[in-house]
């Protein structure tokens, strides 16, 4: 039996063009169809109410690719369709308010403080906030009340949390979330350590097997302080070059 295959083509309604913020980084993107997708009506031909539909989908894609900061690329395709559909809202008077505080209460995120980060990226990062402020992407996996730094690598712990499970490693004493250990199983520890050596593991993971010592978290922290403040902005320059289009293009 033969297979028949059916091509779909797609084609755009309207351009969008952009400035990136004082980054000076200009990108190029065509949506795919990644997520949630808008309307295939033309933008010019949307009523208000379709348009702040088509925001409020794209803020929660926003939201839900927001792990892929800074330089996903499915997410800042993201973060530009919705700064194109707010640019429409403005031109026409459109209030989005009532509307994101609907959206706030059905995904129990932060969504005005999520549109106005999409519009002063890549100035800010827009990472979904839980109701309590904290940015659900960076929330300490110990406490669950602070956040970690976006550079964090060895756990994602905020920095209180991290002299802790120093604290518990000197001490002998397992930490909330921690679980101290010791192995002779090279593939189960960090290079400095051998069969003596006290571990640290991430008891929040469901399947624990790789400990670190107390030296890979005092280098993880330092390099916590050093990159902190300058990682954004080193992160995006391979994404484009300066004097670059942003080009964006409805579908």
């Amino acid at each position: 039996m033969r297979r028949r295959t059916l091509n779909i083509l797609r084609k755009p309604n309207t351009n969008y063009q952009f400035a990136a913020g004082n980054a000076g980084s200009r990108l190029q993107f065509r949506s795919r169809g990644h997520m949630a997708k808008t309307r295939q009506i033309p933008p010019q031909e949307r009523t208000g109410e379709q348009l702040l539909e088509d925001l409020s989908i794209e803020l929660r894609n926003v939201g839900v690719c927001d792990y892929g900061l800074p330089d996903g690329v499915r997410l800042v395709e993201h973060i530009f369709q919705v700064k194109a559909i707010h640019m429409d809202l403005a031109r026409r008077g459109v209030d989005s308010r009532s509307r994101l505080e609907l959206l706030s209460k059905e995904t129990a995120w932060q969504m005005q403080e999520l549109l106005d980060d999409c519009l002063a990226f890549l100035e800010k990062m827009p990472f979904a906030r839980d109701p309590d402020g904290i940015r659900r992407t960076l929330r300490c996996r110990a406490c669950g009340k602070a956040e970690r730094p976006p550079e964090a690598k060895v756990f994602w712990f905020c920095d209180a949390c991290m002299g802790r499970v120093v604290d518990a490693i000197r001490s002998r004493v397992p930490y909330a979330g921690i679980i101290l250990m010791r192995t002779d199983t090279p593939a189960c520890r960090c290079p400095h350590a051998d069969g003596d050596t006290v571990l640290a593991m991430d008891g929040s993971r469901d399947f624990p097997s790789y400990g670190v010592c107390e030296k890979c978290i005092l280098e993880d922290t330092e390099r916590r302080m050093t990159l902190s403040g300058r990682e954004q902005g080193r992160r995006m320059e391979p994404l484009a070059k300066p004097g670059m289009l942003i080009r964006y293009e409805r579908y």
